[in-house]
Order: structure tokens, then C-alpha cells, then sequence
């Protein structure tokens, strides 16, 4: 594979520096495991060429196998509505049989919380997401476990013309 400037770290060719490559090192680990790729191997390599005064550095990564999400369970949604939970069940970011992607989880999060927000939750809160690896299925299970809250609603509504304007509201605007 082939990373760009963005993958590690942004910075353009310039002198070696032990510290970012360990940094960038690191930074290509993690970009494996936040995208399901939880046995990925990466060997580096320095090759020091003193008659040219370049470094040569090689990323060798075997990915491995790429776990999937096998199980979602929410928590929180019990004693909802059924048309919150149509709104939840629909534009989902992640599904049961697609790769483990820790972005796509998170997408996930804030767009349940949008949800919630716009049909009266206003204090939802996200208690946690966890993300279960299991080792005999090399998938995860991701938990999400939400605290909606109380649901707040609009009372009634009034309008009360502006005295001191001359301009008058229709009452059936």
C-alpha cells in the first residue's frame, strides 16, 4: 500500500527523524485497526545510504483478515414511540455484515443523537459504544447505549403583536 502525505502526518519530504517515523509508525497501526483490520502486521525497515545521504524507509503490512460487524444492539429505545423507532431504524451508517469501521460507529452515534434531538430529547446522552471483539469470530459486536432523557414538547402557541410596530400580523399567518 501506499500512503499519502495526509496518512503520516502531512509533512513533506524532508530529513529523517526517528521520532516521526515511530510516530508514523504508530499512526498507520491505528489507521488499520479503525478499519477492521485487527492482525494487521506492519514491519518497517530503515535503510541509511551515507554515499547518497538519503534514508530509505519501507512500510511492509500484511493486513490480514478484515473482521466484520456480526451484532448491533441498542439500548435505550424501550419505551419510544414506533415512529422514533422507524426514524432511528432508517439511514443507518452501519449494518450487520459490513466491516468493523470506527468512523462509520461514531457516524452512527451522532446521527442517533440527531434524532433524538429533533423529536423533543433534547438531553440525550450517548452513555457509552462499545465495540466487542470476539476472537472465536474475529467480528465485533457493537453496543450502543443511550440515556434519552425526558422528551420535551412544544405547548401552545401564541402570537402577540409588536405595539409599537405599525405593521400588522395577519391572525392566519
Amino acid at each position: 500500500h501506499r500512503f499519502d502525505k495526509e496518512i503520516l502526518g502531512g509533512q513533506k519530504p524532508e530529513y529523517f527523524d526517528p521520532i516521526t517515523f515511530s510516530a508514523d509508525f504508530h499512526q498507520v497501526k491505528r489507521f488499520y485497526q479503525d478499519n477492521g483490520f485487527v492482525h494487521s502486521q506492519i514491519d518497517t525497515s530503515i535503510n541509511v545510504r551515507s554515499e547518497k545521504e538519503m534514508v530509505f524507509l519501507t512500510f511492509l503490512i500484511k493486513e490480514g483478515r478484515r473482521s466484520l460487524i456480526d451484532t448491533i444492539v441498542y439500548q435505550g429505545f424501550e419505551n419510544l414511540s414506533p415512529e422514533i423507532i422507524n426514524e432511528l431504524t432508517l439511514n443507518k451508517q452501519i449494518e450487520v455484515g459490513q466491516p468493523y469501521i470506527q468512523n462509520k460507529v461514531e457516524e452512527e452515534s451522532r446521527r442517533i443523537i440527531k434524532v433524538f434531538a429533533n423529536n423533543g430529547y433534547v438531553n440525550v446522552k450517548l452513555v457509552t459504544v462499545d465495540a466487542r471483539h470476539y476472537s472465536s469470530t474475529d467480528n465485533f459486536t457493537l453496543v450502543f447505549v443511550f440515556n434519552p432523557g425526558k422528551r420535551y414538547t412544544f405547548g401552545t402557541i401564541s402570537v402577540e403583536q409588536d405595539t409599537a410596530s405599525p405593521q400588522r400580523i395577519d391572525s392566519t399567518i
